[in-house]
């Protein structure tokens, strides 16, 4: 579905390739939840790229060029945490990538072009017995009842 739509505004709008992909996926579906084509005229980092499109999209967040904490209703602080039992938990949150890659720096660190793909989704962290055993997973994938109120 996404591709067809992304053929439909290149074909329609006359958008080319030369225009960078921006969406956010969030925590119970992978379809898009906001989906942008941006331009830059000068270099540009992943915070500012997505603070500008937000605002200018009147999308409500909170967070900074340095990082998201809430995108639209999605929640946080402990909200965020799922306490799966004495030893387990799920800490949630945003993660991006560019270009399918995952920098892990913080967003306003990472430069961005016009042709960059940004994606923003909301994933987890998995602690268990002492240790962080998985960073960002989608939480789309695991669709928890908690999260998703299921």
């Amino acid at each position: 579905m996404l591709k067809i739509l992304i053929l439909f505004l290149t074909v329609f709008t006359g958008i080319t390739g030369y225009a960078g992909t921006f969406k956010v996926i969030g925590p119970c579906s992978e379809e898009p939840q906001f989906l942008e084509f941006f331009d830059l005229p000068e270099e540009s980092n992943v915070g500012r790229v997505t603070v500008d499109l937000f605002e200018r999209h009147s999308v409500p967040f909170v967070g900074t060029e340095r990082g998201i904490a809430r995108v639209f209703d999605s929640p946080t602080g402990d909200e965020a945490l799922e306490v799966l039992n004495d030893s387990e938990m799920l800490a949630y949150g945003w993660c991006y990538s560019v270009n399918g890659i995952e920098p892990g720096v913080y967003a306003d660190e990472y430069p961005v072009s016009s042709e960059d793909q940004i994606t923003w989704w909301y994933g987890y962290a998995h602690y268990k017995e002492g240790e962080w055993i998985e960073q960002c997973a989608p939480s789309y994938e695991r669709r928890s009842a908690y999260i998703c109120g299921l």
